[in-house]
């Protein structure tokens, strides 16, 4: 017989017992926490709106109550910590702001000079979504510095403008390793300056290989370091392994990729580059599969600490530290350029670049990518 005053929820999760099953076995396997309250929140929206519509936080803290009278106290208390209105807010807010503390980088002012003085022009060949969730836009620059073939890679955390290609098969070579499509080990052409996706996988791949080098590198570098989503959420995984000194091996981080990207806030899925897990954990594996040493991969981190000022041998690395806290405790937005503000410095728009103007898509709240200082 159905309590009458049970909330509407309540009684959809009777009658669909294996949700209410999966919300028992998440909530009895998981560490109890904030993640564990996100992950059960995103698992039952999802499954809810399925079958009726879409619950809202009184209605979880309805649920909450009735389960608690049914005898379910454990259950009750993670739904009702699953029900806090900040819950997704503030997942949706960390994401979108991660890389608000990142200063402006040298590269980025590189690439910026090249298209105000319109000396990029667009690739026929369109834009590509990178594997790493960034944007690699080939092109040409006409004449000065970098005369030549040249990619601009946009990612969330930094722009850069690649250069030093022997010629448009080498461009099309790298662009083409980016993408989904790739595998094995990852293609690194001999480019100088070296770009800073490639030092970013260089310090992943040695990591991955020699775990063991790993309590070292965690001192130097912050997770804002990896400058596309899926390179951060691969040292964010490393990290969770590494909780607490533990040792762990380098194939473990597949598996955390997997619990982790069903619980992104909503819109993560797009700035990642693909749809889902799959996407994250072929960008693992060609990762495994390049060879980095440990010489290669530490050349590579003190090549990136000093670019982002955070080698302590330099003069004035504790000022700087002290100044990117602050930013990060007040920030401001500030969007990075997108596609369509490149296309209008261009000299001339092709109909690949026309196409280009729609991407990538606005994030939460923002008219163009996500925000940094």
């Amino acid at each position: 017989m159905t309590d009458q005053n049970e909330s509407w929820l309540t009684r959809v999760l009777k009658e669909h017992p294996d949700i209410l099953g999966a919300a028992r076995e998440l909530a009895g396997t998981s560490a109890p926490g904030e993640e564990t309250s996100m992950a059960l929140r995103r698992m039952l929206d999802s499954a809810i709106r399925d079958t009726v519509r879409w619950p809202r936080d009184q209605d979880y803290i309805a649920v909450a109550r009735d389960l608690e009278k049914a005898g379910q106290p454990h259950l009750a208390a993670v739904i009702r910590e699953a029900a806090g209105e900040d819950l997704l807010s503030e997942a949706g807010a960390r994401w979108e702001w991660r890389y608000a503390a990142r200063p402006d980088a040298a590269r980025e002012a590189v690439l910026d000079d090249v298209f105000r003085e319109d000396r990029f022009t667009f690739s026929d060949d369109g834009a590509l979504r990178g594997i790493d969730g960034a944007w690699y836009v080939p092109g040409y620059i006409s004449h000065g510095p970098g005369e030549g073939f040249a990619v601009a890679v946009l990612g969330r955390g930094l722009r850069e403008l690649v250069t030093g290609f022997r010629g448009y098969e080498d461009q099309r070579r790298w662009v083409a390793d980016r993408g989904p499509t790739g595998t094995g080990e990852l293609y690194l052409p001999a480019l100088s300056p070296v770009p800073r996706v490639v030092l970013e996988e260089q310090v992943l791949a040695s990591l991955i290989a020699n775990t063991w080098t790993f309590g070292g590198t965690v001192t130097f570098l912050p997770p804002d370091t990896f400058t596309a989503d899926a390179r951060y959420e691969i040292f964010a995984a490393m990290l969770s392994l590494a909780d607490g000194g533990r040792q762990w091996h380098g194939w473990q981080v597949s598996d955390v990729l997997a619990g982790r990207v069903p619980w992104l806030p909503d819109g993560a899925l797009k700035d990642l580059g693909g749809e889902g897990a799959p996407w994250l954990q072929a960008y693992f594996r060609r990762l495994s599969q390049t060879p980095v040493s440990v010489a290669d991969g530490d050349a590579a981190g003190r090549a990136i600490m000093i670019e982002d000022g955070h080698d302590p041998a330099v003069p004035g690395w504790y000022d700087q530290m002290t100044e990117r806290r602050e930013r990060l405790r007040r920030p401001v937005p500030r969007e990075m350029p997108d596609l369509e503000r490149w296309a209008r410095h261009c000299t001339q728009i092709t109909a690949s670049a026309q196409a280009l103007v729609q991407l990538p898509p606005a994030s939460p709240g923002q008219g163009g990518a996500a925000p940094r200082l």
